[in-house]
């Protein structure tokens, strides 16, 4: 039986998933898969390296580069629109 973190890092390298994504296929709350999430970006383990997929606003297609929290952003900075995806993670091999 493999940890939840351990399974987590399976399934980032598998294919880039979402907070929710994670939440969902763990059966964990969101805020605990965020939790876990910080924790790998810090220490992916070797060989490994965390990235981050950004998140793109829908009403106008903004993507939010410079943001490194884990966080699906409240609104975008431009035109307001409050319809954002969510960032994607994945675990890449170096």
């Amino acid at each position: 039986m493999s940890t939840l973190r351990q399974a987590m890092k399976e399934l980032l390298a598998e294919q880039p998933r979402s907070s929710l994504e994670l939440s969902q296929l763990l059966s964990q709350s969101e805020k605990q898969v965020l939790d876990h999430l910080t924790h790998l970006a810090r220490a992916p383990g070797p060989g490994r390296r965390f990235q981050i997929i950004p998140a793109v606003c829908k009403n106008c297609g903004f993507v939010f580069r410079k943001r490194d929290r884990l966080t699906r952003p409240s609104r975008c900075p431009l035109c307001q629109h409050q319809s954002i995806t969510r960032p994607r993670f994945t675990l890449v091999a170096q």
